[in-house]
């Protein structure tokens, strides 16, 4: 059932049938089959402002399989990737427009100078930072973005990193 009313907004509520059927036994071996999930997932460095949406992406990587850090702002995050005992990322998704005295695309350019670069993938609600970031050469997203848009951009940057040579892969 859907009811909306203008200037106060919309509610949707979906009913569905309570199953009879008993849940399934765990198999045994789920643990192994969960690190495998972890396994095939990124390691990703998402850098977001709105809790709001760092909350919601997070939960939506997670789901996907990937171990995921969040960070509020560009500044927050040159530090740590950076920093030589930090663990190497496969990715970053950041948006652009944040608080500090670095954005999202200083974060990119930065993230492409390390050696092997680190990929980055740009979030943005504003079209005129959509120019500007192409111009950086990182894949961008436009708000709000289709999730398996980013499945798919995750997904190339997994095979890419993959079939790096080894002394470019990240340990």
């Amino acid at each position: 059932m859907i009811d909306s009313t203008l200037g106060v907004g919309t509610s949707v509520r979906l009913y569905l049938p309570r199953s009879t059927a008993t849940p399934a036994e765990p198999a045994l071996d789920s643990p192994r089959s969960g690190s495998a999930v972890a396994s095939s997932g990124l390691r990703i460095l998402l850098v977001e402002d709105n809790d709001e949406v760092a909350a919601g992406t997070e939960a939506l990587l997670r789901m996907m399989g990937h171990d995921v850090t969040c960070l509020f702002n560009a500044d927050a995050a040159l530090q740590l990737i950076g920093h030589p005992t930090t663990p190497a990322f496969d990715v970053v998704i950041s948006d652009i427009h944040m608080p500090g005295t670095r954005n999202g695309l200083d974060l990119a350019e930065s993230a492409q100078s390390l050696v092997p670069p680190l990929p980055v993938i740009l979030v943005t609600g504003y079209a005129q930072e959509l120019e500007r970031a192409r111009n950086v050469r990182v894949r961008v997203l436009s708000k709000p973005f289709d999730i398996a848009l980013l499945d798919a951009m995750l997904q190339t940057i997994r095979r890419e990193r993959e079939h790096a040579p080894a002394a470019g892969k990240a340990s």
